[in-house]
Order: C-alpha cells, then sequence, then structure tokens
C-alpha cells in the first residue's frame, strides 16, 4: 500500500480513534506515538484546507446555472419563470430589462448582481 493510500485510509479511522492516546493510536496505525500525534495533526490541517476551499467563492463562467446559486427562492423562481437559466443570460441583460421580470425588483436585483460579483457560493443542501 502507498503512502497516499495509507493517509486515506488514516483519515477514515480518524473518528474510530477518539479518545485514545497516541501510543494506542500508533499501534493501532503501526507508528510510533509521536507519529501519529503528527499525523493527526496533518490529518486535521488537511480538513480544515478542504473546509476552507468549500467556502470559497468560485468565479462564475456565463454557464453556471443560477439553480445552483444560494440565491432566495423568489429570486431565483421569477427569472426560471421568465426563462432565464445561466449567468450568462443574466449577463446579457441590463438591470432596466431584468426589473421588467415579474415579481423580481430592486431587492431582488441586488441580491442577483452582488451575487454574480462576489462569485459562486453553492446554495446549502437540504437539511442543512
Amino acid at each position: 500500500m502507498d503512502n497516499a493510500s495509507k493517509f486515506d485510509e488514516r483519515e477514515r479511522d480518524l473518528p474510530n480513534v477518539a479518545g485514545m492516546t497516541f501510543r494506542q493510536i500508533g499501534a493501532r496505525w503501526g507508528v510510533s506515538g509521536s507519529r501519529a500525534m503528527q499525523l493527526i495533526r496533518m490529518l486535521k490541517e488537511r480538513a480544515d484546507i478542504r473546509e476552507r476551499r468549500a467556502r470559497t467563492p468560485h468565479p462564475l463562467t456565463d454557464e453556471w446555472l443560477l439553480e445552483d446559486m444560494a440565491l432566495s427562492p423568489r429570486t431565483r423562481n421569477c427569472l426560471r419563470n421568465d426563462g432565464i437559466k445561466t449567468v450568462g443570460d443574466v449577463r446579457a441583460m441590463t438591470d432596466r430589462e431584468l426589473m421588467t421580470v415579474p415579481n423580481f425588483g430592486r431587492k431582488s436585483l441586488h441580491e442577483l448582481r452582488g451575487a454574480i460579483r462576489e462569485g459562486f457560493t453553492p446554495k446549502k443542501a437540504e437539511g442543512s
């Protein structure tokens, strides 16, 4: 087994070793207690990096679907009902054109333009 797969295996095992001493974890993983401490520290840093990346907005391209963006239901429904589906569709429209969309007002316009300006932030998963 290569080092990367061992590291991944240990990452999956991390919840199972909670409450154990570093010596016990080292025995379980076949390393010394001090090496187990280093590995746990690296695994936690790796998890922190993944979490920060998940929260970081991504640059938007014209192909991004508005359905995938963190917009209010009102804004999303107004745009969908008018056939506006992608960021490119919105970028092709002026603010005045957007304001002609039924039930789409200043608040929705500011929300939409702000979301596009700041980048892609995925909408929260159901139940979170």
